[in-house]
């Protein structure tokens, strides 16, 4: 018994829902039964477009015709269609072109709609058939083409009249009397959302808050709160009120023209939207999730001075301070540094100490800042020309595509030049949002701000709710003002090299009772006086966005050790030497 093969295409999936997909599969059935064929397969596209031909390239026709090219569908087969015009909608010369190749092959075409049969044998003997074949596929294509003129004729008309296209709008919005109008308390929850967002907290941390307490944030879609909605609404240029049209759907789908700005209510400024993207950006290097009270400021910038490695926390104990303390990574793995720990309470009490003696403004005008944000601000130029240059090459083709009557051949290689295009256009938008950013870090007046801010949220004690989002924030002003935090500890002496002692050990040990040389080697044997050592020895070096370090001493005093002083005694020890150290409590901070 031969073969028989039916092929379906359907523009959407909503054409699915209705009875027309079961009543051509059994118009099909019922064919091969009465002509004594044997229905082995069903083959369906849906939302494969016939009129650029991709469901020839990659839908199922496309497979079908390729099983034909390689003997898998043997002569004699049937192909059985509701009408021509589901195997293409192409120019005339493409489809036939389809066609003949699936004849040339012994592969008979059925069509439904006129029970008509086009096989090698019945156009040789009925030259009338290939007329009849071409008068149907001139047909299909031009009804395709009004159609995708009008549409687009009617979309631009639309913009251009700068009326609600289309009542489908953000779930923060409603249409009254053919105008947008923004939900009751929408506007402030997307801000609190921004807000949330530009302090530190992540999707799944914004969700949780605004679902503990739907009386203060109540959902405007559905009713709840969900992290992927929030996401939404923090990466959509809706909330600035721009609309980017759109033709095409699935892979077909591509942007239509410049986004219309106004279009929709803005909600939030354009700095707020460029913060919180900012903030999502810094996230990705962050150090991932983070506890309820955020118990770790540095997550993501503190380093092992030694190795380099990622300092982590490592919560030890109970209580407000317990033993928790931050590690070497490698040496808490055993991976060849001897790098020690230094507990978390007193690293972040000394870090907050070293933020409100030096002055971030003056570290800002340090460097070679200003040449910096004068080249920064030419890239946002040059890349900004470059994406309108882009985007309009873009429309080009994407205009030329839907108005010209073009071959196959070249439809297809616009298309291949139109997704390297769309492709190049999403690099270009990457580099000019870096370059936004990092220029936006070197403004001097946003890092003057931002000490203020995380001096004043250290100082505040509120409920354990606020003191997480306050925590968030400070770790966010961390993150949008430094690069990284290298933290060098686990110093050791022998304990006869008392001449190796600085003043602030010594200070330290006095206190202890260990004065004289001799007392100071027997404190130095026992792992207590190794351990003093340390803090005393202990220090970080701190490196600003704009590449200017900061080197601070935790634990020494001015009246023990001038900056000049430190910086030889190191380099005697053979110390890292920074060049511009911090005492704490010194006049000599910078």
């Amino acid at each position: 018994m031969a073969q028989a093969f039916s092929y379906l295409r359907i523009s959407s999936e909503k054409q699915t829902r209705g009875g027309g997909i079961a009543r051509q599969i059994e118009a099909s059935a019922r064919y091969a039964a009465e002509h004594g064929y044997e229905l082995v397969e069903t083959l369906q596209d849906v939302g494969v477009s016939a009129y650029h031909g991709k469901n020839a390239i990659e839908g199922a026709l496309g497979t079908f015709l390729e099983a034909i090219d390689s003997g898998a569908v043997e002569p004699g087969s049937v192909l059985i269609v509701e009408s021509l015009d589901r195997l293409s909608r192409q120019d005339p010369m493409a489809a036939f072109t389809q066609f003949s190749q699936i004849i040339s092959k012994g592969i008979s075409i059925v069509t439904l709609v006129d029970n008509q049969v086009y096989s090698p044998e019945t156009v040789k003997t009925d030259v009338s058939k290939l007329f009849l074949s071409l008068g149907s596929m001139m047909r299909a294509h031009d009804e395709s083409r009004t159609k995708s003129l009008r549409q687009t004729s009617a979309w631009k008309q639309k913009r251009a009249s700068g009326k609600v296209m289309t009542e489908l709008a953000p779930a923060w919005l409603t249409v009254v009397d053919g105008q947008f109008v923004v939900k009751e308390g929408a506007a402030e929850l997307i801000n609190e959302i921004f807000q949330k967002c530009i302090n530190g907290m992540g999707f799944s941390r914004i969700t949780k808050t605004f679902n503990s307490d739907h009386d203060r944030f109540p959902p405007f879609a559905g009713d709840k709160w969900t992290p992927s909605y929030v996401g939404k609404i923090l990466k959509t240029r809706h909330v600035l009120g721009e609309l980017q049209p759109y033709s095409g759907v699935g892979k077909d789908r591509a942007p239509v023209g410049e986004p219309i700005k106004g279009y929709y209510p803005q909600i939030v400024t354009e700095d707020v939207y460029l913060l919180a993207q900012a903030a999502l950006a810094g996230r990705k290097n962050s150090g991932g999730r983070k506890g309820a009270s955020y118990t770790n400021l540095f997550s993501g910038l503190i380093k092992c001075g030694k190795c380099g490695a990622a300092m982590i926390y490592r919560a030890r104990g109970n209580g407000a301070k317990g033993r928790d303390h931050l590690r070497c990574n490698n040496s808490y793995k055993g991976n060849g540094c001897d790098g020690t720990g230094w507990l978390y309470h007193e690293f972040e009490d000394v870090f907050y100490e070293f933020v409100k003696e030096i002055s971030f403004l003056e570290v800002f005008k340090g460097g070679d800042v200003e040449s910096k944000k004068t080249l920064l601000s030419k890239n946002a130029v040059v890349l900004n020309e470059k994406i309108a240059e882009t985007e309009r090459q873009i429309l080009a083709i994407i205009d030329r595509m839907t108005v010209a009557e073009l071959s196959e051949t070249l439809i297809s290689a616009m298309a291949k030049k139109e997704k390297e295009l769309q492709l190049e256009l999403k690099d270009l938008r990457k580099k000019a949002k870096d370059n936004e950013d990092e220029l936006s870090g070197l403004k001097a007046e946003n890092v003057q701000a931002a000490q203020k801010d995380f001096i004043e949220k250290y100082e505040q004690v509120t409920d354990k709710q606020e003191l997480a989002e306050v925590r968030f924030h400070m770790a966010s002003i961390l993150r949008n003002t430094m690069s990284k935090i290298e933290c060098f500890n686990g110093f050791k002496v022998y304990p006869w090299e008392t001449d190796q002692l600085s003043p602030a050990f010594r200070a330290a040990a006095a206190e202890k009772g260990n004065k004289t040389d001799r007392e100071l080697e027997t404190f130095l044997d026992k792992w207590t006086g190794q351990l003093l050592y340390d803090k005393s020895e202990r220090y970080f070096v701190v490196t600003f966005k704009n590449g200017v370090q900061r080197t601070a001493f935790p634990f020494e005093e001015a009246t023990y050790l001038n900056v000049s002083e430190r910086m030889a005694a190191m380099m005697k020890k053979g110390r890292n030497c920074p060049t511009t150290l911090t005492t704490m409590g010194s006049s000599n901070a910078s």
